[in-house]
């Protein structure tokens, strides 16, 4: 149904009032909040090989016989060499200097993130906009909120004073740090996304009662009251209409960030990846919010390419086709029916965490590799890098990580729960089943 120059304008003329604060939002709190955590193959209590899945008998002649190593072909992720990195020359380049707030934790304090007016943080526009979104709202209204939504990720999730705390106690600290930047705390009660919040912890440990450094022994680098902790390396913005909740505009931006820490008395680097949408419907009466965030602790590659590539295999016939935005798969079909929540598609069958989550950033040189045990490439249909990482989970089992990397998105595939063997069984499978189209 066509709307009039007049119905028009009065929706467009809500909207901007909404997305400026001034407005009055009803909100929705059922939007997508995930944290999700790679698991760690250094963890402090190693696993014996084969996961404590399946462990071989000894033989009836009273000798143990040596299972084959299913990952011989891969890259023992140990052995692989790390390069610095140039966090120098990251703040240089996005101009970071430290904001106006100071932050607190168990460790000490530093400065927020700050970012001058001539910072891609600031000047950046979306690289991508649905045209149907530009019927909803004009060009500077897009780009505004879309610049003010990508610092309130770099500055509220990505440097989360809820890094290293020692559990998510603090959690009901975030949503109203969100909603200020936004311009949205005076319209919006913070209270109606504590539970996004308290469920999944922005820190992305995968368990509310406990830190990363009570679970893995990760610790920050000390900190200086008078600068940064945190690094950013790259970051994306797009507005599309593709929530699977709601029709409106996604606001939605991707920030890698870096910063020094300890892993068990071991000077690393951990990476974080945050993922945050902010959609508001087309009446202009609904915020939505989602999350999407991740990190990783292993070796910084100079060139992925010195991984071994792993060939894709034939996919099994009684495998399950899914889709996530620009990414197709077939998969088994015990992973049960996916829930796509904005940034992240869950699966609910087999395995405690299997998920796909969409990144609109592509692959950053130097590389940081995912923690593991084993790596190797793949060759998958329309990306241009494709990492596979074999990891220790907490219980014991083994997790496949894939990376899909396109020229400016990067997608994560986790599938868990498995025994050494049917990882090394199913990752080249998984590899023949993916598809990524631009």
């Amino acid at each position: 149904m066509m709307r009039s120059a007049r119905d028009t304008a009065r929706t467009m003329t809500t909207r901007r009032t909404a997305l400026a604060g001034l407005g009055t939002l009803g909100v929705v709190s059922a939007a997508s909040a995930c944290s999700l955590l790679p698991g760690l193959g250094g963890e402090k209590d190693p696993v014996p090989s084969g996961g404590g899945k399946d462990q071989p008998e000894p033989s009836d002649g009273g000798e143990e016989t040596t299972p084959a190593d299913p990952f011989v072909d891969w890259a023992a992720i140990a052995d692989l060499e790390s390069v610095e990195v140039d966090l120098v020359a990251a703040d240089e380049r996005y101009g970071t200097t430290t904001g106006t707030l100071e932050r607190k934790d168990r460790f000490g304090s530093w400065t927020s993130l700050g970012f001058p007016e001539d910072s891609p943080m600031r000047t950046d526009t979306p690289r991508a906009v649905d045209p149907a979104a530009l019927e909803v709202d004009d060009e500077k209204t897009l780009n505004g909120f879309s610049s003010n939504a990508l610092r309130t990720n770099a500055v509220v999730l990505l440097d989360t004073p809820l890094l290293f705390e020692a559990d998510n106690g603090r959690y009901e600290e975030v949503a109203p740090a969100v909603l200020e930047p936004l311009g949205l705390a005076d319209v919006v009660d913070p209270a109606n996304f504590h539970q996004l919040f308290e469920n999944s912890p922005v820190s992305a440990s995968p368990d509310p009662e406990q830190g990363l450094p009570e679970l893995f022994g990760i610790e920050p680098a000390p900190y200086d009251p008078e600068a940064v902790r945190m690094h950013v390396l790259s970051h994306g913005m797009v507005v599309d209409r593709n929530s699977p909740q709601f029709e409106g505009n996604r606001y939605i931006s991707t920030v890698l960030g870096a910063t020094p820490v300890t892993l068990d008395g071991e000077e690393r680097i951990l990476y974080r990846t945050s993922t945050f949408m902010a959609g508001i419907d087309d009446p202009g009466s609904m915020l939505y919010l989602g999350i999407g965030i991740g990190y990783t602790v292993g070796p910084v590659l100079e060139d992925p390419l010195v991984l071994p590539v792993l060939a894709a295999s034939e996919v099994p016939s009684d495998w399950v086709e899914h889709t996530k935005d620009q990414l197709t798969m077939r998969l088994p079909a015990d992973l049960g029916d996916p829930e796509d929540v904005e940034v992240t598609l869950h699966f609910g069958g087999k395995g405690a965490s299997n998920f796909v989550m969409h990144h609109r950033i592509g692959a950053t040189s130097p590389y940081p590799l995912s923690d593991g045990t084993h790596a190797v490439r793949g060759e998958v249909d329309g990306a241009e890098l494709a990492v596979v990482a074999a990891q220790t989970m907490h219980d014991g089992s083994t997790g496949l990580w894939f990376t899909i990397h396109g020229p400016e998105d990067t997608y994560w595939l986790r599938i868990t729960d498995l025994t050494e063997d049917e990882a090394a069984t199913l990752a080249p499978q998984i590899l023949g089943g993916l598809r990524l189209t631009s």
